[in-house]
């Protein structure tokens, strides 16, 4: 065993050497939750640091101090927190914060260790939405550890602290910052012996992820293949690969590899039986068909996507964004209308929101618009809606915008306002880099 190893290395590391299989994820709940029973009463009452001491005796928490007889229960509680949170089960991951809460809010004297568990719920506040309070409580990080070199953190905590970084800037479309600090995460985990293979592999799955952002599919699929290979069962964690996988695939015109792919991974999130991850490949399997312009599968899976998201989820408005941009590709400007005013009443008030609804309705007039030419329209796509898209590297989007564009003032024979934006179009590739040119 390697020197001065932290107190939750030492426990990973006599696993291994043990040669220990590991519990399933539902073991270790159902094992560490037996052992947090017995503080759990502490959730409402109050103790002084004079008092604690006779607390511990009268709960059966008696002989060393909790920080070394409890230690390991809740180091090993947190990390299936972050496991439950990676996989999108809230539920679950509700349960144990719950549980580790009390014990947190008494592990005072446990600076480490508490940062550990800070560190793992700030992800838990992004998939809440609480982007707000995610970056409060990392700009605490930022002060915490501003005054210290990186070497002189544990592993664990420095793995936490860059992952969490990477998935602001990913959230606030800072792509390649985001790729830097993922970065950082893998170069610590596969650099030390406590961190298990899939908690590398995730993180190569989150720079594959930048890839797939910044138009780089043929990078983010390299890494990708890499991290399906390590797989040799199937999980939350493997759907999240080959939705990836089918995704970049379609981007890089291999339709009928990326529709195999995500018929496969399918079945296998329905037997999970869990209504993110349905959702989540009918989504994929939408925007594979656009890419690929079937237009008529391509509604028909958004539809099942948005039956199994949450009205208010990211998904369920994008999924709606995308059907309604089929449905006008496919000419049927009737329909398009009376969805976009649907979607106006649901997700109208998401400021996220306002410049993709305002733009599919301008997309909509511009299409229609054979014989007229449509200046405000154009103005707005080009002025208004181009920006937004290429500021959150929605690049797709923005390339098709201009490509809509084009079409308009070539009707209308305006050469040079065609030519105009083909040079838009080709700096967009030019500045993403993109190693493949879509085709809509």
């Amino acid at each position: 065993m390697k020197p001065n190893l932290t107190p939750e290395e030492k426990v990973m590391a006599i696993r291994r050497q043990q040669g220990k299989s590991r519990q399933s994820l539902a073991e270790h709940i159902q094992s560490n939750m037996q052992r947090l029973d017995r503080i759990e009463r502490l959730k409402n009452l109050k103790y002084t640091a004079e008092e604690w001491p006779q607390a511990k005796e009268f709960l059966g928490i008696v002989g060393m101090p909790l920080e070394d007889s409890e230690r390991p229960s809740f180091i090993e509680s947190v990390l299936i927190f972050g496991e439950m949170v990676s996989a999108d089960r809230m539920e679950e991951a509700k349960t144990i914060y719950e549980r580790l809460l009390p014990v947190y809010n008494i592990e005072i004297v446990d600076p480490e260790l508490s940062w550990l568990f800070r560190l793992v719920c700030v992800p838990y506040s992004i998939k809440q939405g609480k982007l707000e309070e995610a970056r409060k409580e990392m700009s605490f990080f930022d002060n915490s550890f501003g005054d210290k070199k990186a070497e002189d953190l544990t592993p664990r905590l420095l793995y936490h602290y860059y992952r969490n970084k990477g998935r602001l800037y990913f959230f606030d479309f800072d792509k390649e910052k985001s790729k830097e600090f993922y970065e950082k995460a893998l170069d610590v985990a596969q650099n030390n012996e406590s961190f298990s293979q899939k908690e590398i592999y995730r993180s190569v799955q989150n720079v594959a992820s930048c890839y797939t952002e910044l138009g780089l599919p043929n990078k983010a699929l390299l890494l990708l293949r890499d991290a399906r290979n390590f797989c040799d069962r199937l999980d939350f964690f493997t759907v999240r690969i080959d939705t990836d996988m089918a995704l970049n695939y379609a981007r890089i015109g291999e339709f009928e590899e990326s529709k195999k792919l995500i018929t496969k991974t399918l079945a296998r999130a329905e037997g999970f039986q869990n209504n993110f991850f349905v959702g989540l490949v009918w989504y994929i399997f939408g925007l594979v068909h656009k890419f690929a312009k079937n237009w008529d599968e391509a509604i028909e899976s958004f539809e099942k996507a948005l039956s199994y998201h949450d009205t208010n989820s990211i998904y369920h408005m994008w999924s709606y964004y995308y059907q309604i941009r089929c449905v006008i590709e496919k000419r049927d400007f009737i329909k398009a209308k009376t969805m976009i005013n649907e979607m106006e009443t649901l997700h109208g008030d998401n400021e996220e929101m306002e410049i993709p609804i305002n733009y599919i309705t301008h997309f909509k007039i511009i299409s229609k618009g054979i014989t007229t030419f449509r200046q405000e329209s154009v103005d707005y796509v080009e002025n208004v809606a181009i920006p937004y898209f290429l500021k959150r590297h929605y690049k797709y989007e923005a390339m098709r915008a201009c490509e809509l564009l084009i079409e308009h003032y070539k009707r209308a024979r305006k050469t040079q306002e065609s030519y105009r934006i083909m040079e838009m179009l080709l700096e967009i590739h030019r500045s993403f880099n993109l190693d493949y040119k879509p085709k809509n």
